[in-house]
């Protein structure tokens, strides 16, 4: 039976985007404002006004990459990860086969305890919300590396999972 669901988890924006925002305005501001002032002592007007306008789609580019949405897609028991860049950049994070799941559970102390204590780990952030109660663990082998997959699925890609897992 083949069995297709997705969804997609936009991710909250954190303080740490914020003040990226601000931060990438300020400098593009600041180096704006230096190579205008270099326009009364220079002859090369025309360079130094594409300077500026390399400099702001540097700092448009540096905005919006921080809006980011993850795309979970679930099919025959393969769920494929991908983190999505300004609705534009698609790039795969993850492809697991959810039957070598070691153990798939709601993300909490307990959940969060065990994994500090698996040494080596990678840690794979897909979740939209890192502070949710409704985001879920995953602990699996991913090509000989232990792996902990946080997401936040539906309640459809959650059934699917859970029933693959049987």
């Amino acid at each position: 039976m083949n069995n297709f669901i997705e969804c997609i988890v936009k991710r909250k924006k954190t303080v740490a985007d914020y003040g990226i925002w601000l931060l990438t305005c300020l400098v593009a501001f600041l180096c704006c404002f230096i190579v205008l002032s270099l326009q009364a002592i220079s002859t090369y007007i025309v360079i130094l006004f594409w300077l500026v306008v390399g400099i702001a789609y540097l700092a448009y580019r540096v905005i919006v990459s921080r809006n980011i949405e993850y795309e979970y897609a679930f099919f025959n028991g393969d769920l494929s990860i991908d983190k999505i860049t300004n609705r534009k950049r698609r790039k795969r994070i993850i492809s697991v086969e959810v039957k070598n799941f070691e153990t798939f559970e709601q993300a909490n102390d307990g959940f969060i305890n065990r994994v500090k204590n698996i040494t080596p780990i990678k840690i794979i952030h897909a979740e939209g919300d890192i502070n949710s109660t409704e985001t879920y663990g995953a602990i699996f082998n991913n090509r000989g590396i232990k792996t902990c997959l946080y997401i936040q699925p539906n309640d459809k890609i959650l059934d699917a999972i859970n029933r693959r897992r049987r």
